[in-house]
């Protein structure tokens, strides 16, 4: 049972996982000749299980307030860029869970930060060209890749009603 319930863990996360013998001496090398083996293969592409990884964080370290013209380019699908953030709330580090959240207050999303919540701060309300200087390295164009970023039902619902 312990087996299986591993096995979800890894397929809801975008992983293949094979369980095989591990009582004979050896047993990794036999399953890489071929010793049979019980095959677990996810029904989502990585991608797909990253987002649900992201979305299912408990405790995002922090906020990115943006603008309308941001969350309507993040509901078309666009990274969170440094020019559509109006406040960074919170502490944060790079790779930590943020909530992106609009003007209202409402929750648009969650994702993970490119930056830590200082240089954030820096850069929010600027455009990518000016990281450089402002930050004096050359940081990631973007707060939050597109690919690192879950918007929620809440966002989705409010622009259901706008429609």
């Amino acid at each position: 049972a312990s087996k299986v319930a591993a096995a979800r863990i890894a397929v809801a996360a975008g992983a293949h996982l094979a369980i095989t013998s591990g009582r004979e001496r050896g047993a990794l090398e036999a399953f890489w000749n071929g010793a049979r083996a019980t095959w677990f293969v996810p029904r989502v592409d990585s991608l797909t299980a990253r987002k649900a990884w992201i979305a299912a964080t408990v405790s995002p370290r922090g906020s990115l307030v943006v603008d309308d013209g941001a969350g309507r380019a993040l509901a078309d699908g666009a990274s969170l860029l440094a020019v559509g953030v109006r406040r960074v709330e919170g502490t944060f580090g790079k790779g930590d869970p943020v909530r992106v959240m609009d003007l209202h207050g409402r929750r648009i999303g969650v994702g993970l930060a490119n930056y830590d919540a200082e240089d954030a701060r820096q850069v929010a309300g600027h455009r990518t060209e000016r990281i450089l200087e402002l930050l004096g390295y050359d940081g990631p164009p973007a707060l939050i890749h597109r690919d690192n970023l879950v918007l929620t039902d809440e966002r989705v619902a409010a622009e259901n009603d706008r429609s």
